[in-house]
């Protein structure tokens, strides 16, 4: 039996896998999010680790042979390697604090086209790099501390590092792909790309295979290697046998093949490695997701529980021409607009609480279209079918909406945990055989409704 811990942006979860890919057990906790200012996001890594064991302890039994972890990724931490504290809370990736510093960067043409065609990514604040020049510049330097005594870790690592007492400072291809340091066709960290942004290589964690032994973590007195790491989105990709899926979670991931064409806007990430061996993939990532739905409920006070998004939404036979822009942390791809901002188009005084839940609704598939759109012809017509799965997945209404809007099934399947399962079956211990829930054929053209939302789009960012 595998143990996969699932450590997310908002809680942190173990689940007990057997050999046929059945969750046994499951244990979850979520742990705070705190906003220091606006738009500052961080996490405290001692609670994330210490609800994370607490997690582990109580999936854990007598069979199990290994663990596998998936992980939020991106989200930033520096620690003491002497001590195993942190010289300051996880920067989350939703972060946008260290903005002015990619706004800079971004400002030397040859060296961001040096970025993308090296790491596969564009500079933004929503990677690794730039968090850690803020944590230099703001604590590290001022607080003198000596780096030689510091390293660096995304989540993955934090977690191996503290399971293994110190042993192992690792992560896996897919993660370091999302830190922008790290050369994705020669797989190694890049030195240009340190000595510019002044990030010392002392820091940085071993890059090794996906599916390589991470170490062992002792729990209840046993020792269980660590078989397998993965970042979230591409153990939820890997699960699907490397086909095109979309994760409608906190925010919304699409992973689609590879084809070696550069699409404009769209990131290239390591999906996995084995045996030494690399798979890219094309990302597009959507910062709102499901957390546009947790506005609705939290501050707009639509709905008390995410759950009572679709009757509220389908209370209407339509938005009542009214679109809403879900930038509420800027535009992820193929935007990358870190400035622009949610907003509501075409109120009236007819406009209600429902048709406003259903432009949110229509919104977050619209975005998906923009993922589409910004593919080549070759790579699009590749794609017969998108799987799904994420908490907005379990929505009918917006399935349908979606497949309307590509004019390609979306495939649902009926488990739900594929990113734990993915990461479970990286580590070769476990067999996985999906089945399918629910196939959304596409039943009307809805073209012309994503070209009226372009507009209002266009509106706000000016293009």
């Amino acid at each position: 039996m595998i143990i996969t811990i699932d450590e997310g942006t908002s809680s942190t979860r173990a689940l007990l896998i057997d050999q046929n890919g059945q969750i046994l057990k499951t244990s979850q906790q979520e742990f705070k999010q705190i906003y220091p200012q606006s738009s500052w996001v961080e996490h405290d890594p001692i609670e994330i680790y210490q609800k994370t064991l607490e997690c582990v302890k109580a999936v854990m039994n007598e069979s199990v042979t290994g663990i596998a972890i998936t992980n939020q990724r991106e989200t930033t931490i520096i620690w003491d390697k002497n001590t195993g504290k942190p010289i300051y809370n996880a920067i989350v990736w939703q972060c946008k604090r260290s903005a002015n510093i990619c706004k800079a960067l971004k400002s030397q043409q040859q060296f961001s086209d040096y970025i993308y065609k090296t790491t596969g990514l564009i500079i933004d604040s929503y990677f690794s790099a730039s968090k850690i020049m803020w944590l230099i510049d703001n604590i590290v330097k001022p607080k003198k501390l000596n780096i030689e005594d510091l390293i660096f870790g995304t989540i993955d690592t934090w977690l191996i590092w503290n399971l293994t007492k110190g042993a192992s400072h690792l992560t896996d291809t897919s993660n370091a792909s999302r830190t922008m340091l790290y050369d994705i066709h020669q797989n190694q960290w890049d030195d240009l790309i340190l000595e510019t942004l002044a990030i010392p290589k002392s820091l940085l964690p071993k890059v090794i295979d996906s599916n390589a032994n991470f170490g062992e973590a002792e729990i209840n007195g046993k020792k269980i290697p660590i078989l397998a790491v993965l970042g979230d989105q591409q153990a939820a990709y890997y699960a699907y046998g490397a086909k095109a899926k979309a994760t409608y979670g906190t925010g919304t991931f699409l992973l689609l093949p590879n084809s070696g064409i550069i699409n404009k806007g769209l990131l290239v990430s390591n999906a996995h490695s084995k045996s030494g061996i690399s798979q890219l993939c094309n990302e597009g990532s959507i910062f709102v997701g499901g957390s546009l739905i947790q506005w609705l409920k939290d501050e707009m006070k639509f709905i008390k529980s995410s759950s009572e998004i679709e009757a509220l939404a389908n209370s209407v036979k339509d938005s009542g021409g009214v679109y809403l822009i879900p930038a509420l942390a800027g535009l992820g791809a193929p935007y990358w607009n870190e400035n622009a901002r949610g907003s509501i188009f075409g109120i009236t005084r007819a406009t209600s609480q429902a048709n406003i839940a259903r432009a949110a609704l229509e919104s977050l598939a619209f975005r998906v279209r923009d993922i589409f759109e910004a593919l080549d012809d070759e790579s699009r017509k590749t794609i017969s079918e998108l799987n799904v799965d994420g908490g907005a997945s379990r929505n009918d209404t917006l399935m349908q909406f979606q497949a309307d809007l590509l004019q390609i099934p979306i495939k649902r399947h009926k488990d739900t945990e594929m990113t734990a399962l993915g990461a479970a079956l990286m580590t070769g211990h476990v067999n996985l055989e999906l089945s399918v829930d629910k196939v959304f054929e596409p039943k009307q053209n809805l073209d012309h409704r994503y070209q009226e939302w372009k507009k209002y789009l266009s509106l706000l960012i000016g293009n």
